[in-house]
C-alpha cells in the first residue's frame, strides 16, 4: 500500500462531529478519501456501469446520470483491500475477494459466495471479452515453504456455477493477474512471481491443459508484473505493467511472452491503463502524467515518444469502450471523480461529482444489501459530504468546472485553476437546476437529494482525510 495525502485542513469542525467522523468505521471508506479506482460497463447493456469505489461499489443503470452505493459489507467484504470486478453478459457482478467470489445476480441485491470457492484468496477476475457469459478467474494461496496452489476457475453460465479449467499451474508460482485472449479463447495468460521472487509470464495455448513459463525482465519482488491488456485481434501482443518507483514501466511482448521490450516509464503511479475497442490505441493514466495516448503500430517503433498527452487529468483508473474512455479521476485537481471523454481523452464530461450519490441501491427488505447497507448510508453520507467540503474548501477560484456543475476538465488552464471550465456543456446530465446552480467553484458540485440525512446544520468546511488508496492488483483497467 502507498500513502497518499490530501490536502491540508482549512477550518476546524465541531468536536462532536469530527470525533464521529474519525472514529474507526469500515463503512466510512477506512479512513481514506473516498475515490473511485476500477469502472467496467457491462457487456450486454452499456448503459449498465459499476464503479469500485473506497466504500463499495457505486452501480448506475442510466448512464451516469444517477448513482446508488452497493455498500462493502451488503458485497462481502471489508478492509482497506480493494477487490476486483467483472460483469458477465446478463449484468451478474463477480467480485473478486480473499475471502472467495462474492457473486450478484439480476438487481445485484443478493450476493453469495461462489461454491466451491469460499474461503479462497482469489486474485484476479476476467470476462471472456468474444463470450461475456464466461467468467475466468485466478486462485493462488500459500501453502508454506514457497510452495503455492495456483489454479484457474471459470464459469460459462454467467457465473452461477463454475468448475478448474485445466491442472494446477507449477507450485512455485503465485499469481496476481489473469486475462484471456479476445481473438483466442483457448489462450489463458497469468502474471505473477515464483518463489524465487521472478516476475513471470505463464501461457497457455489450450484452455489450460498445459501451461508455458517466461520470465519477465526486470520484473522482481520489488517490481511485481500486471497484465494490462491483451490485443484483441493478437493473442501474441500483451501488454505488462511493472510497479516500479519512483514510475511504472510499461513493456509490451508480441511474441506470447518470449521476449519484451520496454515501451514507456510512468513519472508516478500509472494507475490507468486502456486499450480501445479495436486495439489500434491505449491510453495511460496516473497523477505524474496526466492522461497520455499512442498509436498501438507505433509502440515498437517510437516507444516512449508515441505517448502525446491527451489532457492533464489524474487518472486513477481508464476503462475505454464504444461510448468513449471513461476516467476515474481526482475530485480536487480534476474537477469529476468519474468523468466520460469522447475525444479521444482529450476533455471529460462529469458523470459523478464526490458526493453525487443518491443512497444505497432500492432493494427488497431482507436482501443482502438492504439489511448491511441501509443503516451505515447517513455516515456514508456525512463523509462524502465532508470529504467534498475538504476539496471544495482549498480549491479557490476558478476549477476545472464550469459553474453549471458538468462541462469538462483536462486542459492547462482548467487543471491550473484559472478559468472556469467549458460552461457550454451544462451540469450533467440528471442534476436539477438548483443543484447546477450551487455547484461550487472549486468543481465538487455535490447534489444533495433529499434522501440524505440531516446535516448538523454544517457549512462548508475543509476536512482532512488521509487517501490511503491502495494500488489494486489490476489498476490497469
Amino acid at each position: 500500500m502507498r500513502t497518499r495525502s490530501n490536502a491540508l485542513c482549512r477550518a476546524g469542525l465541531g468536536l462532536a462531529l469530527l470525533a464521529a467522523l474519525m472514529r474507526p468505521a469500515p463503512a466510512l471508506a477506512n479512513g481514506r478519501f473516498p475515490a473511485a479506482s476500477q469502472l467496467v460497463v457491462a457487456p450486454g447493456d452499456p448503459r449498465e456501469i459499476m464503479a469500485l469505489v473506497t466504500y463499495g461499489v457505486l452501480s448506475s443503470r442510466d448512464s451516469g446520470r444517477f448513482w446508488d452505493l452497493i455498500c462493502e459489507t451488503g458485497i462481502g467484504y471489508g478492509g482497506d483491500l480493494d477487490p476486483v470486478m467483472a460483469m458477465t453478459a446478463d449484468g451478474s457482478l463477480i467480485v473478486a475477494t480473499w475471502i472467495g467470489l462474492a457473486v450478484g445476480h439480476g438487481d445485484l441485491c443478493n450476493f453469495s459466495f461462489a461454491d466451491p470457492l469460499v474461503d479462497q484468496p482469489i486474485r484476479d477476475v476476467a470476462t471472456d471479452r468474444s463470450n461475456p457469459a464466461r467468467a475466468v478467474l485466478a486462485l493462488s494461496r500459500g501453502k508454506g515453504g514457497g510452495v503455492f496452489q495456483t489454479q484457474v476457475w471459470q464459469s460459462l453460465d454467467n457465473a452461477k456455477t463454475f468448475t478448474q479449467l485445466g491442472v494446477d499451474l507449477p507450485t512455485n508460482f503465485r499469481a496476481e493477474t489473469l486475462e484471456i485472449a479476445p481473438s483466442d479463447a483457448q489462450r489463458v495468460y497469468l502474471s505473477g512471481l515464483t518463489s524465487s521472487a521472478t516476475g513471470t509470464l505463464m501461457r497457455s495455448s489450450n484452455g489450460g491443459t498445459s501451461w508455458e513459463r517466461f520470465d519477465i525482465p526486470g520484473s522482481t519482488a520489488i517490481s511485481p508484473p500486471f497484465i494490462g491488456a491483451v490485443d484483441p485481434q493478437n493473442a501474441d501482443t500483451i501488454y505488462v505493467r511493472l510497479n516500479d518507483e519512483p514510475g511504472d514501466r510499461l513493456l509490451i511482448t508480441t511474441d506470447g511472452g518470449r521476449s519484451f521490450s520496454e515501451v514507456f516509464t510512468s513519472q508516478a503511479d500509472m494507475l490507468g491503463f486502456a486499450l480501445s475497442p479495436d486495439g489500434s490505441r491505449l491510453v495511460v493514466g496516473g497523477p505524474g502524467d496526466g492522461v497520455l495516448l499512442a498509436q498501438t503500430a507505433e509502440l515498437m517503433t517510437k516507444k516512449a515518444a508515441a505517448f502525446q498527452r491527451a489532457s492533464d487529468v489524474r487518472a486513477l483508473c481508464l476503462t475505454w469502450t464504444d461510448a468513449g474512455i471513461y476516467a476515474c479521476g481526482n475530485e480536487r485537481s480534476d474537477g469529476f471523480t468519474i468523468g466520460l471523454s469522447t475525444d479521444l481523452g482529450s476533455s471529460f464530461t462529469t458523470l459523478m461529482h464526490l458526493c453525487d450519490p443518491r443512497g444505497v441501491a432500492s432493494c427488497p427488505v431482507g436482501s443482502t444489501a438492504e439489511k448491511n447497507c441501509a443503516t451505515g448510508w447517513p455516515a456514508i453520507s456525512q463523509f462524502l459530504q465532508s470529504s467534498c467540503a475538504s476539496v471544495d474548501g482549498g480549491a479557490g477560484a476558478g476549477g476545472a468546472l464550469g459553474a453549471g456543475g458538468g462541462g469538462t476538465a483536462g486542459s492547462t488552464d482548467a487543471a491550473a485553476g484559472s478559468g472556469g471550465g467549458d460552461a457550454s456543456l451544462g451540469g450533467r446530465a440528471g442534476s436539477s437546476g438548483a443543484a447546477a446552480e450551487s455547484a461550487p467553484s472549486g468543481g465538487c458540485g455535490c447534489r444533495m437529494g433529499s434522501n440524505l440525512p440531516d446535516r448538523f446544520g454544517w457549512t462548508p468546511l475543509a476536512l482532512l482525510f488521509p487517501l490511503l488508496f491502495r494500488r489494486r492488483r489490476s489498476a490497469l483497467s
